[in-house]
């Protein structure tokens, strides 16, 4: 008999896995249809956005107005927004206002009205988007005697030459404040305030991020400043003294030795944070003639 012991049947080989391939090979198109797909729209976005800046210098439009208001005033409230902003003293029974407005899309607002003496100045910018402008400056002459009040947010204010009191709060704008001889309160977040050749006898200057530079032309009465952060300067004519009362946290402080003395009737103030504080005389106080000589 010449017949196998074992099974007739013979062992099929093994077939290869095909199914996987396929998908293998769509790995790579998919990945390059989401790059090609990212590269069209950065380069819509920029198209857009270039555009867009492209009709704001076009369109961009200017308008320039000085109008003249006959009123008798004795006080002034501001609310000017991030206006930039100028006040200074005029003639007696009249208010001059010249305003440089600029736009792309929404003109600026500017509101004023008169009620029992009181001046109101509000402005308005509407910004529809990042990179179109809307910008007020606005200058404005009132009697010396006027009182100035009210908040300014990014805006810049500057006054000069008034002997009324001066009472500002303001955010991210600076404060400049100029020959000024009322009673003076300005505080602002993260704006810096200055004031130069100051005849006020009281003062109350104040910021929590932002510098303060104080320059008194006559002795003051009562000086409070502060900073949190930002440095801390005040310089007063030569000769004066006054009951100082200075901290300073991590900030360092250099106070002239001859301003202190406890007896004076002038106070001075001054709390820093973390900035510099330094209080001394004011270098350029003119000094009094020479006595002639014989001869």
């Amino acid at each position: 008999m010449s017949g196998a012991a074992g099974g007739t049947g013979t062992e099929q080989p093994e077939q290869p896995e095909q199914a996987e391939q396929p998908a293998q090979a769509e790995q790579p198109a998919r990945s390059a249809r989401v790059w090609r797909l990212t590269g069209v729209l950065t380069v819509v976005f920029v198209l857009v956005m270039g555009g867009a800046q492209t009709l704001a210098l076009v369109a961009k439009q200017q308008r320039t107005e000085v109008e003249t208001y006959t009123e008798s005033i004795h006080k002034l409230k501001l609310s000017t927004g991030s206006a930039s902003l100028r006040i200074k003293a005029g003639v007696q029974g009249r208010v001059v206002m010249r305003k440089n407005l600029d736009w792309t899309v929404s003109e600026p607002g500017v509101q004023v009205d008169f009620v029992d003496g009181v001046m109101n100045v509000a402005v308005q910018c509407h910004r529809s988007a990042p990179f179109y402008n809307c910008g007020a400056e606005i200058e404005l002459e009132v009697p010396a005697g006027t009182e100035v009040s009210g908040s300014v947010t990014s805006g810049a204010v500057e006054v000069s030459d008034l002997t009324g009191g001066i009472s500002l709060d303001g955010s991210s704008g600076a404060i400049n404040l100029r020959r000024l001889s009322g009673p003076v309160r300005a505080h602002t977040t993260s704006g810096m305030v200055e004031g130069r050749d100051l005849a006020s006898a009281r003062v109350d200057v104040g910021s929590v991020s932002g510098s303060v530079d104080l320059t008194f032309a006559s002795v003051p009465q009562e000086v409070k400043v502060g900073t949190t952060s930002g440095a801390l300067e005040v310089f007063v004519p030569k000769g004066s003294r006054y009951r100082i009362n200075s901290r300073t946290g991590s900030g360092s402080s250099d106070i002239d030795k001859d301003l202190g003395d406890a007896t004076s009737p002038n106070s001075l103030t001054a709390d820093v944070g973390s900035g510099a504080l330094t209080i001394g005389y004011r270098s350029d106080t003119p000094k009094p003639p020479a006595a002639p000589t014989a001869g």
